[in-house]
Formats: C-alpha cells, structure tokens, sequence
C-alpha cells in the first residue's frame, strides 16, 4: 500500500505546511451550519442529531494536549502545551513517534473526512482517527479526543512493526485478508504483504478491497467491496504525489489528471492514457510514484491513445502480449488470430521506449492455453476461447501445464468457443435445463429423471464452465435410455444396477438396446431379473416372456414368492405390454358385468352358483377381487362349480366339511365318477377336510354301511361291524 520509508518519514512535512494544506482543503468553515441540507439547514439537522453550532473546521481546531513519557522503539517524550492547532498535534505526535505527517492526515480523512468536512460534529474529533473503535463494537472511551486518537493511532502503527510477527496481518508473508470485516461470506483473498507499513494498515483496518472496488477508485463497488485501504492508497496519491519512492526509466512517469482521476503515462512527449488498474498491473506500473497534474499540464503532450495489451520492440519489430509484468512473443499471425489480437493494426500497438519494454520479463512465445482467475483453463483459437472441461481432457488433447498462461482478464475477452471433452460425463449447460450424457464423441439428452435416476446420475450432473454451448446447445445423438447392449449381452438398467437379461426377457421390451452407453453400463454393479419384480408398492411376476400383474399376497403366495424381488421404476415397465394378470388356483374373481363369483382352478374360471356353496368351500368373501374379464383372457370360463370335486389324489363333497375320499377307497364304494369334477387339490384347503374312512355312519339315522365291491353295503349289527373290523377310529 505504501513504502516503509515514505509512511514512517516524521519529517515529512511542517507544522506550518500541514496549516497551509488544512486552510486549501476548506477554505471557509460553514461555522454556524447555515447551509441548505436535506430540506433544511446544517445548524436544524445537527441540532435534531444532538449536534448543534458552532461547528469548528480542522484547520481551526484548538486544544491544551498533555505530555507523553518516552517509550523506546515506539515515541519520545512530549510536553504538555496550551492552545495548539490541529495542524501542531499533528506534526508533534509525527515527530514524536516517527510516522509520516501526510500519512497521519490520510487516516483523518479516511476515518471521518475530518480534512475536507466544512461542519465537521463533535463526535468526528472524539473518534478522529477510529482508534479503538473495531467494526464489531462501539467505540472504547478510554481514547475519545482528539490528541489522545492521533497520538495513540501513531504509536499503534509503531508497535506493529516493533513486533510485526504478534499481529494478524505479517510483513513479507502470504497474508489471508477478508474482503468485509463485517461479512466473512465474502471470502478472503491471499495477499503477499511486502512491508511493515502495509501490515500496518491492514492489522489497523483488517480488510481488503475486492475488484469492484479496484474498478471505481472514486466510488462504490459491491455489497463486498470495502474501501479503507484503498481510500488510504489513492488519498495519499492525489494528495502527495506517490506511496512509492519507485521511479521509471528514461524520464517516464505517471501523471494523475487531478480532475477525474485518470492516470497517463508520460514518455518522450506523448501520453499513453492507463485505461484500469489492471493495465497498471501489466506493465508493472502499480508501484510507480503517480504525479498529480492538472488537464492543461497534460493537454502539453501529444495524445497516443490508451495502453493496449500489445507492445512492440522498438529494436527488432517483435509483438508481445503484456500480461502481469510479463510479455510473450505473438510469433505468427495463425497466434494473432487465435488469441484475437490485433497484431497488425498500427493503433492498437504500442512502440515504447527500449528501457520500458526491457522492464516487462521476457517470456517466450504465447502459450496456446489460457487460465482465468477462476482456474477455468481455455484454448484459444480463431480468435475464441474454448474452456477444456478437466485436466483429463486436457492431457487428452497433448497438453501439458506448462502450456497454460494465467491471463489478466482483458487478456481474455475472447468470445467463447463449445466445450473441449474427450471423456464421458454427464453436464448441464445453464440457462438450458437439458441434462446430456457426453459419450466421448457425442452428446445424448436425458429425457427424463426416470433415466437419470436409473443410471444413478443426479449427483454426478456437472456445469462446466460457461462455453457457446450455454447458448446454442450441442447437436445431440440419440437420447440416453436405459436398455443397454455389451457385446451379446442385453442389459436393463434401473435405479443404479444393470439386470442381465435372458433371451426371454429381452422380448417383453422393444429392441431398442443402445451400445453408445455400454461403457457407462460397465460401471454399474451386474445383477440377474429376479422372477418377481416390485414397482412402487404393486407387484408383478416375470412368466418367460409375460409381465403379469399379481393383485394380491395370496397369488405370490401361491406362485411361489418368498420375499425375494427386483426393484424397479415404474417407467421402467411402462413400455411392456401387461399379460393377464397373475391368478392362483383358489382365487376368487367376481366380473364386475354381472357380479358373477367365479373360483380359478386349473387354469379355469368356474361360476360359483350361489353362498351354500361358497361357503361349503369355505372361500373367504374378503379376498374376492372385481374383475372386467376381458383383462384375464387366458382363463376361459370352464364348467359350474359343484360340490363334487375330482383330484388328482381322489374325491372330495363339500358340504358342511370336505369329505374326502381316497382313489381306492372310492373304487371299493362305487363313486359314480360322472358326478365329479376335476379341480386343483389346493381348492379343498380353504375348508375343514374330513378323510372318509371304510366304515361310513349316517349322522340322521344312525345306520352304518361299508364300502366293498364297488357299493355301500348295510351293516346289520354291532356284531357285523366288529366283525368286518370295525371301530371308532375308521368310523366317519
């Protein structure tokens, strides 16, 4: 910010000389606030704030200061004195403590404009200098006035450099600053701190200025911009000419038109105007003295129009792009025109002196990579930047870092070129909401959050940094889906697995199986399309080539489900046409055109003719499920239900129980078997089974008869029925 040998300079100017520089600064103090302000006068809008007139102006400021003992390293002794003028104080404390008069007078400003203010208040002289008063707290009492602010203000910045390393902010270091005291969320910058009165400042105001800032000496930046050090910088400058003891060659200078600020540089009776800081950067004239002058001084030479980024050498012809104190050799029109640089336009390159193009290093040939500020790394050519997505990419391209220059920004206001990638990656290119899976020579859409969340992808979606494809979006292959071919393979990919697929399967979806994404597919863990699937809370089984729903626990019950499944989306299935929906043996289907109740088996539906029935069966009236029958067309309706039902294993009656009967048990009693049948043996267990048994007694009439011969034969007598072997065991 400013050279140690300036800002600790005690004898920098007299008591008389800061008199005369207070009396220039405010030539007439508005003492009895008579001034028009805000609708009113100073005097009312004071007086409304508790600060009424008179008011007295800096350079009329008198007070009695008391004395100070010697402190080695930091301030001699002073005396106490009556009736001294600010301007006196001022260059007392100066002395005393060895820090520069024009730097005391800065931080007056700086701190509460106390040196152009013409109705300065009161608390402006408590506060004189912010001594103890942190942005964080109310100012501490103890240092209210004015002589106890400057004095304690200069022995402050003498205690930073008596003990530079106890501070936060530490010379010839890399130093963290925040860009707001107040507002941490605005970051920090790194700053390398050259000297003790740079630390200095910035240990007394602890942060730093932000671009903005930089951009508008004069003015405001941004809600991160803060402007104590640089209000000390550029005061200092127009005031008293320079914070550098820095000079350049040959006569050269820096001159400041005093009227707005502009800054030239001044060589061989021509003025080159300085068009930012930044270009002041460029050519290492940031720590150069700037002279302040006034336009007609300037108006003296002959107008070479702005610096440019181009500099000739006056000896050989060589173009250079100047950059951060450093220039590189544009060694073909083929770089011109890549880097848009205006080689060959006389105006827009600037033949200075031998001695300050000599003062700019020497780099080389231009680089054909540039990196920003931001890191984004940009090839340049035909006159546009493209950003290279990763450092992959750009090792992919035969590029290595040493082909990367840092660029100031105005180095790089190319327009944009597409995205370089050579590696598969899955980006969105902001304002458009389209998300593309890159392949490694194509880009496909995702067209949907279904396929990104198949593919497991939503965190893995990247914004590169901003190229034209921001605004014209790539040409785009076939969109991403997700049935994938790998070799002969086919795969189904879903919710972050890919599910191989028998050739069976591979029928219930279209043939669409792309290969462009096999690479991808790779890299999701492999797994086999389990016979059940589950899609949100429905599920379904796979039968060879059918996709069928099952309405209920108890058909995957029966098909043999056992908790094991496939999870999938239901897009997924979208796209397969449903087969008949999954029926049991024993499921109970009511046709919602008639509310016929039918009961599955065999493959058929057979009409339950009316509740006797039902209930003999002891079918359950809660798991009947409506059905327009048209959905289940490969169960034809086969014959009435009876309650003779033929098995596979013998004979059942359905009555109050289920009687069952053997199949040799019913050819020893004649079983008429025309009155039977066929149904599935899981139809009997919805009921309570009864085994028939040889010796079978009438529950109404008591008599007992015995199955032999193909008939039931009467048993006369208990005697017969003991004869014949019977007993209470095989009696039913």
């Amino acid at each position: 910010i400013i050279d140690d040998a300036i800002f600790y300079n005690g004898n920098s100017m007299t008591s008389t000389q800061i008199q005369n520089f207070l009396n220039v600064k405010v030539a007439v103090c508005d003492t009895n606030g008579t001034k028009a302000y805000g609708g009113t006068t100073r005097a009312a809008h004071g007086t409304s704030r508790g600060y009424p007139p008179p008011y007295t102006c800096l350079k009329d400021f008198r007070q009695n200061t008391p004395s100070r003992n010697l402190e080695s390293g930091l301030c001699n002794s002073i005396s106490a004195k009556n009736n001294r003028s600010a301007a006196q104080i001022i260059d007392d404390i100066a002395r005393s403590c060895g820090v520069s008069q024009k730097a005391l007078i800065v931080m007056l400003q700086k701190e509460q404009s106390l040196i152009t203010d013409d109705w300065p208040w009161s608390i402006q002289y408590r506060s004189a200098m912010g001594y103890g008063c942190p942005d964080t707290a109310p100012c501490d009492s103890e240092y209210y006035g004015f002589f106890n602010q400057v004095y304690n203000a200069a022995r402050q910045f003498k205690r930073y450099k008596a003990n530079p390393t106890s501070w936060n902010h530490i010379p010839g270091a890399n130093n963290s600053i925040l860009y707001q005291a107040n507002n941490p969320g605005c970051g920090t910058k790194n700053v390398y701190v050259e000297n003790y009165a740079t630390a200095g400042l910035y240990n007394y105001t602890p942060y730093t200025p932000n671009q903005a800032a930089l951009n508008n000496l004069y003015g405001y930046g941004d809600g991160c911009s803060a402007y104590g050090n640089r209000n000390f910088w550029r005061l200092f400058n127009d005031w008293f000419g320079t914070v550098s003891t820095n000079s350049l060659p040959g006569g050269a200078r820096l001159e400041r038109e005093s009227s707005t600020g502009r800054i030239y540089l001044i060589t061989n009776g021509k003025k080159y105007l300085i068009p930012s800081w930044e270009y002041m950067k460029a050519y290492k004239f940031d720590r150069i003295n700037v002279i302040s002058v006034t336009t007609n001084d300037l108006n003296s030479y002959y107008d070479e129009g702005p610096l440019t980024n181009l500099i000739r050498d006056p000896l050989t012809g060589r173009i250079d792009m100047v950059n951060s104190g450093e220039r590189y050799w544009a060694y073909s029109s083929a770089v011109c025109s890549n880097w848009n640089l205006d080689c060959f336009n006389t105006s827009a390159v600037n033949t200075l002196p031998t001695d300050l193009y000599a003062r700019l290093i020497d780099k080389g040939q231009l680089k054909p990579l540039a990196r920003n500020s931001s890191g984004t790394v940009y090839k340049m050519g035909s006159g546009n930047k493209s950003p290279i997505y990763s450092p992959d990419t750009l090792k992919d391209l035969g590029y290595t870092w040493n082909n990367v220059l840092t660029v100031q920004p105005f180095n790089l206001n190319q327009g944009l070129g597409s995205l370089l990638i050579t590696r598969q990656a899955v980006l969105k290119f902001s304002p458009n909401p389209t998300i593309y899976f890159y392949d490694g020579s194509n880009y496909h859409v995702i067209p949907s959050m279904h396929i990104l969340k198949a593919w497991n992808l939503s965190s893995k979606v990247k914004r590169p940094a901003t190229s034209s494809l921001n605004q014209d979006p790539p040409p785009t292959g076939e969109p991403l889906g997700n049935r994938v071919q790998i070799g002969s393979n086919k795969y189904l990919v879903d919710s972050g697995k890919r599910y191989l697929l028998t050739v069976p399967q591979t029928n219930l979806w279209p043939t669409d199986y792309q290969t462009f994404s096999s690479s991808l597919a790779s890299e999701l863990p492999s797994h086999s399309l389990k016979k059940f699937l589950r899609v949100g809370i429905r599920m379904y089984m796979l039968d060879d080539d059918k996709l069928r729903y099952a309405p209920s626990n108890y058909v995957l019950k029966k098909s043999g489900y056992r908790g094991s499944h496939s999870l999938l989306q239901q897009e997924t299935i979208q796209s397969v046409p449903l087969s008949d929906d999954l029926l049991a043996n024993g499921s109970l289907i009511r046709n919602i055109d008639n509310g016929n109740v039918y009961v599955v088996s065999l493959g058929k539906l057979h009409y339950i003719s009316g509740p006797t029935l039902f209930n003999n069966y002891r079918f359950n009236w809660s798991t009947i499920k409506s059905y327009d029958l048209s959905r289940i067309p490969s169960y034809p309706i086969g014959p009435t239900l009876t309650n003779k039902s033929r098995l596979s294993n013998g004979y059942s009656i359905f009555s109050d129980r289920e009687y069952f009967i053997s199949s040799s048990l019913a050819l020893s009693m004649g079983i008429k078997q025309n009155e039977f049948q066929n149904v599935d043996n899981n139809l009997a267990s919805f009921s309570q089974r009864v085994n028939v048994t040889r010796f079978i007694r009438n529950r109404n009439t008591g008599a007992i008869y015995y199955g032999s011969g193909g008939a039931l034969r009467y048993v006369t007598s208990i005697n017969s029925f003991k004869k014949y072997g019977g007993n209470t065991t095989n009696l039913t």
